[in-house]
């Protein structure tokens, strides 16, 4: 059994978001919920690694109980902010 699931129509269920269509970021400041990926896509630049050009990635997929690259996608991730952002408190 295959389940999809769409992440865009949940995303802008206006039962779960207050005004789902507007670009409000400040709607996850004192949240639950978890922006982590979102800060690590802003904070770097990803690129392969040396040597790995896109049209030799193997994007076939393992289905499970969720859907897994058959061959793990290596990437680098090069700072684009200042040292001093990336600091803990």
């Amino acid at each position: 059994m295959l389940v999809l699931i769409n992440a865009m129509a949940i995303c802008r269920d206006p039962k779960v978001w207050d005004a789902p269509m507007e670009f409000r970021p400040e709607r996850f400041i004192g949240s639950s919920v978890d922006v982590t990926l979102a800060n690590l896509l802003h904070a770097f630049h990803w690129r392969l690694p040396n040597g790995v050009a896109a049209e030799e990635l193997n994007m076939d997929e393992v289905f499970r109980m969720n859907v897994l690259r058959k061959v793990p996608l290596q990437a680098v991730a090069e700072p684009k902010l200042p040292a001093y952002l990336y600091a803990g408190p």
